[in-house]
């Protein structure tokens, strides 16, 4: 039997079963049955699920059977289920148990949901904060806090908790977890102290940038942390998609926050949560917690209440502005897809053969050249060429403004002469070749490799440096300088 029969056999034996023993007239009955009909008939994959038991919830809080018919056969079905499905998300604490059909569903099927103005979001921040510090112990060791955060729900379950243990994760990935939940945390810490200061002064297109650039991890590990997240909940941030069951274990990870950093944004811009609350009026209460509430148990009982006007309104500012948040989580889902793949570096190993004794300097050069490569492309996205293009024509260009010694211990740059001693002497030597070679920009480690040979302490624990060579000299600045950190050439 397909489902388009048997749905309105289900429907029809629940009629009856709703009829059964009542003294309602028969006209009643009719209009019962024939109502019955019309909503298994709604019930074509929307996501309704049983739409024939909307009408029993309507029942136990409207007694007059009269009544409760009425509004069922003067509204719109699809819109009073619709109504009904809305009230469900503003009134449920724990998990959403079905979407609003037709509406986005982004930060909607969210627990304990956020009925927060932008100022409020920032406030709980604040205090969410500080509770995670007082509950940094827990968490790094464990993945759980101590305690829940009682001021918000929605805080709690979505960001307190830091990839705990779970069997839907394999033994592997939780040992290669384990360790990195101190940086993870810290992470997650300076990412809500963006988001606090940005609700303060939300005029800023920019937050998605900041927020990435306190993820300091490559390319492989955020990667790593997104699939786990995924696996956990069946969520993907690239996608925005489920995957698996809704009601999924949330591990607090990069995932979420970026989630997180995804709600503040849309508040800023639209306002969804804000602008529902303020329509909601007097059906708003806030707890002890200063967490604000829905006072009605749902739809039909705001109707019994007298508030259905009120929770119309209501309603209808939610779906209107939803509705906006889906050309927002497609341009956002875009951003945070394009940012990942350029934001984050991946590791490139390269195997060339070297002599033994030569592996330190060679090492020390190849990364100097190779970071300097890195750095020019990341600046303006074009490689720096191999060999010199003309390097004649470069000498006769510049010749008349640089001049020097043998052994370079006085060179002359735009008539201005400098005396050097032997080691600012050699790089000088070395960037003047560089330039001549049409590579005129050299890292510092490459010099150093080139001055100092294999067996500089200093060179390698990282401590020299071309500035210390030439503090003593005053004015050096004219002679060389730096256009990026560890970047030198000389000022032609």
């Amino acid at each position: 039997m397909d489902w388009e029969k048997k749905r309105f056999e289900f429907a029809s034996e629940a009629a009856r079963k709703l009829i059964r023993d009542k003294q309602w007239p028969s006209g009643t009955v009719t209009r019962i049955e024939a109502l019955f009909k019309k909503l298994a008939g709604l019930d074509d994959g929307k996501g309704w699920g049983r739409t024939w038991d909307v009408f029993g919830r309507a029942l136990k809080h409207i007694s007059n059977v009269n009544d409760a018919l009425t509004l069922f056969e003067k509204e719109k079905l699809d819109r009073l289920l619709l109504r009904v499905a809305a009230t469900e998300y503003l009134t449920t604490p724990l998990y959403v148990l079905f979407h609003l059909p037709n509406v986005t569903g982004d930060f909607l099927t969210r627990p304990y949901n956020p009925l927060y103005s932008l100022q409020e979001l920032g406030d709980i921040t604040e205090a969410f904060i500080s509770y995670l510090h007082n509950n940094k112990s827990s968490v790094v060791d464990t993945g759980k806090p101590a305690r829940p955060f009682d001021r918000s729900g929605w805080f709690y379950r979505n960001l307190a908790y830091l990839y705990p243990p779970s069997d839907k994760i394999d033994p592997e990935s939780m040992e290669r977890i384990k360790p990195k939940r101190g940086i993870l945390f810290d992470i997650k810490v300076s990412i809500l102290e963006e988001l606090r200061q940005f609700a303060k002064y939300p005029n800023d297109d920019q937050l998605i940038q900041k927020c990435l650039k306190k993820i300091g991890l490559t390319f492989d590990e955020v990667h790593f942390y997104l699939r786990i997240n995924k696996q956990y909940v069946g969520r993907d941030i690239s996608t925005m998609d489920y995957v698996t069951s809704l009601h999924g274990m949330t591990p607090g990870g990069l995932r979420d926050l970026l989630e997180a950093v995804g709600h503040f944004q849309k508040e800023a811009r639209i306002g969804t949560m804000d602008k529902t609350r303020a329509a909601l009026g007097d059906l708003i209460e806030v707890d002890g917690f200063k967490t604000p509430h829905i006072t009605v148990e749902g739809y039909f009982d705001a109707v019994a209440q007298g508030q259905k006007i009120i929770l119309d309104k209501a309603i209808t500012v939610l779906v209107q502005n939803d509705k906006k948040e889906k050309q927002f989580l497609v341009a956002y889902r875009a951003t945070i897809k394009k940012e990942l793949e350029k934001r984050f570096r991946k590791k490139m190993p390269i195997e060339l053969e070297v002599l033994p004794e030569f592996e330190s300097a060679f090492r020390l050069h190849i990364m100097g050249y190779a970071q300097q490569v890195a750095a020019q492309l990341e600046t303006d996205g074009k490689l720096p060429p191999l060999l010199p293009a003309n390097p004649r024509k470069t000498e006769s260009r510049k010749t008349g403004i640089f001049s020097n010694s043998n052994d370079y211990s006085s060179v002359t740059l735009r008539k201005k002469t400098f005396t050097l001693s032997r080691r600012q002497a050699d790089v000088v030597r070395i960037l003047h070749r560089e330039y001549m070679n049409g590579t005129p920009e050299m890292h510092q480690q490459s010099i150093f490799a080139e001055i100092y040979g294999r067996n500089d302490d200093d060179e390698k624990s990282g401590k020299a440096s071309i500035r210390d060579i030439f503090k003593r000299m005053k004015g050096w600045e004219q002679l060389i300088v730096s256009p990026r950190k560890g970047i030198y050439r000389l000022n032609f």
